[in-house]
């Protein structure tokens, strides 16, 4: 599977060493959900509430909830790039950051940025051994030693802790009374939560982990936790969120994570997320925190530099390789400079307006809010790029751009190979498609296209119609680009196999989104989702044609990406524009 990566979405997997968490080929695809509002959810964002439990500072003055002006980032680059650590979930944050500030694509970003987990992070910052992390809460001792030792700490976003369960498991919603209950040991039947009648087996984290640190403070708030076997007990989410999915023992398993992790990097097809008090966790929900466990992550400086040390910028930050990007030699009993200025630079734009929408942008709810007049200007569409006067005015005289780029007219419909479905043409059945990933990306394109938009493009492999049901297999192909002025670069994006069912009414609505798994699932994931759509009956052949003609597959989604683009970019008013992909930049003519 070609594998390209960003933040954003969904049956993501971190491999390699666990210790510390580097990107090795994220892959972006669209989120695979068996519960349909997550789709949305996962990139829409609500006003975001004042921030819940931010910390003093060591001054004791309580972070501000206000953005601040962006500063300059200019005199930031690769080679003075400051040693930032962090929490797991946060990489494609920091990721997404780096590639922003250095200007460089985020597959290279990629390779660039590693973290060490919550608990590393927080001693890390502590200890002066890099200049700034951004990472979920830590044990109380471990923020209290931060704040002793000077460290700088502001709220920076929000997210929820969250149970997962097998898809086929009945019970949809627990009390936070009742997660007690299981995790204490009180409870051990699924019986007497309102399931079937076996025994729950409760997967926890390690102690010190970032997740298990929320788990304790949000629903176990002093109650002791049962003495959990050795192998119910993960030293990382991803590990724990395997072991869930494939668990074979007797009863069914449940488990926790933080929602961003669990539904944009890490997500299982055969798990589902549980309600807690009624609420679903969303983005909405732990945005306005009418989901019951949310809590801040955070930014946080080192503390200032002892007197006389020496701040010359690119010696700093190479004396921190070692900590902040997991390479270099022991420094033995040589200390670095404490904070760089390009770590407060960095930090005090992520706290700003444009921080705001950067990390909104990357997937994540921040706890502050831009402006009301930034935001209307957007709405609006007032805020076009350089450029694109003809696009521009366009837009301000439809009050946005068109709801997504499929709705510019004379945009090329996708690739049909093969086409079964009874009643549905091959045009519509693009349409389909297009719609449904517009609909995800809906907020996206009411925004200013210099902060990124969006693109897709997909091969459907055929499509069936069964009792009351339409099923289409695709090839999905999804890329976000960033254009300023007429220069439009690749971000992020990928190309992964799916099966998307619908429910056949007026208009057909989405039911179930299955992507292709990595690694070692990739082919039988794939051969379990090519059935019929209400039946389940094995469709033949259609798996093998999937895996085997992939490549050839390949080359002609490109071509047709290709031409998509040029057509929203030709809507955008450009006449020419520089593409800057992977492989370089290319100037490319649009008329």
């Amino acid at each position: 599977m070609n594998r390209i990566s960003k933040k954003q979405n969904s049956a993501t997997r971190l491999t390699g060493d666990f210790s510390r968490h580097r990107f090795t080929g994220l892959a972006r695809v669209i989120p695979c959900v068996l519960v349909i509002p997550l789709i949305v959810a996962a990139l829409t964002f609500a006003g975001c509430a004042k921030p819940n439990d931010a910390p003093a500072t060591p001054s004791g003055k309580a972070a501000t909830g206000s953005a601040v002006t962006a500063p300059d980032l200019s005199s930031i680059n690769e080679k003075n790039y400051p040693a930032i650590d962090g929490s797991t979930a946060n990489l494609p944050l920091l990721a997404a950051l780096y590639a922003k500030v250095c200007g460089v694509t985020q597959e290279v970003a990629e390779t660039k940025v590693s973290t060490n987990g919550t608990s590393n992070a927080w001693q890390n910052v502590t200890d002066g051994d890099v200049d700034m992390i951004v990472a979920y809460e830590p044990e109380s001792d471990a923020m209290n030693a931060a704040k002793s030792a000077g460290v700088d700490i502001e709220a920076l976003g929000r997210d929820g802790l969250v149970f997962l369960t097998a898809a086929d498991n009945p019970v949809d919603s627990l009390t936070a009374d009742q997660l007690r209950g299981i995790y204490s040991g009180r409870i051990k039947n699924w019986k007497d939560v309102g399931g079937k009648d076996e025994p729950i087996a409760a997967f926890q984290r390690n102690e010190g982990s970032g997740s298990q640190t929320l788990f304790e403070k949000l629903v176990m708030k002093g109650e002791r936790l049962m003495d959990a076997p050795q192998e119910f007990r993960k030293g990382e989410m991803g590990m724990l969120l395997e072991s869930l999915s494939e668990f074979d023992g007797e009863g069914s398993s449940i488990g926790y994570s933080v929602f961003y992790y669990a539904s944009e990097m890490y997500a299982m097809p055969n798990l589902k997320m549980i309600a807690v008090e009624g609420v679903k966790p969303a983005t909405e929900t732990i945005a306005d925190k009418s989901y019951p466990l949310t809590n801040n992550f955070y930014v946080a400086l080192c503390a200032p530099e002892p007197a006389g040390a020496s701040d010359d910028g690119e010696g700093e930050a190479a004396s921190r390789e070692a900590v902040g990007n997991g390479e270099g030699e022991d420094m033995g009993d040589e200390q670095p400079p404490r904070r760089s200025e390009q770590a407060r630079l960095i930090r005090d734009f992520l706290l700003s307006e444009d921080g705001t929408r950067f990390i909104q942008d990357a997937g994540y709810v921040p706890v502050r809010s831009a402006s009301s007049a930034t935001a209307q200007g957007n709405a609006t569409g007032e805020s076009v790029a350089a450029g694109a006067e003809q696009g521009g005015a366009q837009a301000s005289q439809s009050g946005g751009f068109p709801y997504g780029p499929s709705a510019v007219e004379g945009f090329p419909k996708n690739i049909v190979k093969a086409n079964h479905a009874e009643g549905f043409t091959d045009d519509k059945l693009s349409d389909i498609v297009d719609k449904t990933v517009d609909e995800r990306f809906a907020d996206k394109y009411e925004y200013d296209p210099t902060r990124g938009f969006p693109l897709h493009s997909s091969v459907i492999y055929d499509a069936y119609t069964e009792g009351g049901l339409l099923k289409i297999f695709v090839l999905a192909y999804e890329e976000t680009y960033q254009l300023d002025g007429d220069s439009v670069t690749a971000m992020s994006g990928s190309i992964v196999p799916a099966a998307l069912t619908y429910k056949i009414a007026d208009a057909p609505a989405l039911t179930e989104y299955l992507p292709a798994q990595d690694g070692s699932l990739y082919v039988s994931s794939i051969k379990a989702f090519c059935t019929m759509p209400a039946s389940g009956k094995k469709i033949k052949g259609l798996a093998k044609k999937i895996t085997n003609n992939e490549a050839a597959v390949n080359e002609s989604l490109h071509k047709l990406h290709r031409t998509r683009l040029i057509a929203y970019l030709k809507y955008r008013g450009l006449q020419s524009a520089k593409l800057r992909e992977y492989e370089g930049a290319e100037q490319i003519t649009l008329y």
